[in-house]
């Protein structure tokens, strides 16, 4: 598989909790500032701020991708090239298919269940509508 990038961006922040196991996974804003903690909210209604790229633990530097392309944990498989992700409730990409969720990311290969996938992050904000 080749694909090229001219650039993506990365931030710091403080790791709000133990992420050892969770590179790739999505992370939102702590409940500090400039802290980053795993998106394990509700399945697609969980903004996301990037995904992170290192392994911190409790207080260590986390390194979030916040635009460009990643490796990222999926948790659904049989998805083509171009399927809008979202956090699924461990941080890990789904499909975002339901009538409003929130898009975080643009795959860009053919996805396996608990695999790392390529995904173009790219904050698209919610989608759909809601009935409220």
């Amino acid at each position: 598989m080749a694909y090229g990038s001219s650039g993506v961006v990365d931030i710091t922040l403080k790791s709000a909790e133990d992420m050892t196991t969770k590179q790739y996974y999505f992370v939102t804003m702590g409940t500090v500032e400039f802290e980053a903690a795993l998106a394990d909210g509700t399945a697609g209604a969980q903004a996301t701020i990037g995904i992170l790229q290192n392994k911190p633990n409790t207080g260590e530097e986390a390194i979030v991708r916040v635009l460009g392309i990643s490796k990222l944990e999926m948790s659904q498989g049989s998805l083509s090239p171009g399927a809008v992700i979202t956090a699924d409730g461990s941080g890990t990409g789904e499909q975002a298919d339901a009538d409003a969720e929130w898009g975080n990311a643009i795959l860009m290969n053919d996805s396996a269940a608990s695999t790392k996938s390529t995904v173009l992050v790219l904050p698209m904000g919610w989608l759909g509508k809601s009935d409220a």
